[in-house]
């Protein structure tokens, strides 16, 4: 099990990496044979992870067959969708993740506390967020007047979330 965790944890199945969890996965790549010859180009990616190694609760299997726009390994293509199921399923499943001291200190650093922005101008809201490394989320379908001002948002001020998250802001 920890030749398999190794290769989320250091190896090429890093993007199937949740922090908190122990992960064991394996990465696949083979070009697809066509009328009795490799195919140029065609190939099918998998990944498959297993969490937590340290008692197994989930298995998820990815194949991508064909990908398109991206490189084709199972590690760039199936290792992403894997994390994806496998951080909703740990979850829903109650499995409680178990940071290292190395996670927590990381997770600590990328951490920022939202700033008030309601009762400002949207146009400034969106600085102050940006500056703060958040995103601002607004609808760009609707035209907003110059000056109009933010009544709500969320997550509300002071709540401190991962630095990059999304800001919803609201007005009238």
């Amino acid at each position: 099990m920890s030749i398999l965790e190794s290769v989320v944890s250091v190896g090429s199945g890093n993007k199937a990496y949740i922090p908190g969890y122990r992960i064991g996965g394996k990465t696949g790549t083979a070009q697809k044979v066509i009328d009795g010859r490799y195919a140029s180009g065609k190939y099918i990616c998998s990944f498959i992870g297993i969490a937590p190694t340290d008692d197994p609760q989930i298995v998820v299997l990815a194949i991508v067959d064909e990908p398109t726009g991206v490189m084709a390994f199972g590690s760039s293509t199936a290792g992403p969708i894997v994390k994806e199921v496998m951080n909703d399923s740990l979850k829903y499943l109650g499995v409680e993740p178990k940071y290292s001291e190395e996670e927590k200190k990381e997770f600590e650093k990328t951490q920022v506390e939202v700033p008030d922005v309601r009762n400002i101008s949207i146009e400034d809201a969106v600085k102050v967020l940006e500056e703060a490394k958040l995103n601002p989320n607004l609808d760009t379908d609707i035209n907003i007047e110059k000056g109009t001002k933010v009544v709500d948002m969320f997550p509300k001020p002071g709540v401190k979330v991962a630095e990059g998250s999304g800001i919803m802001l609201y007005f009238k």
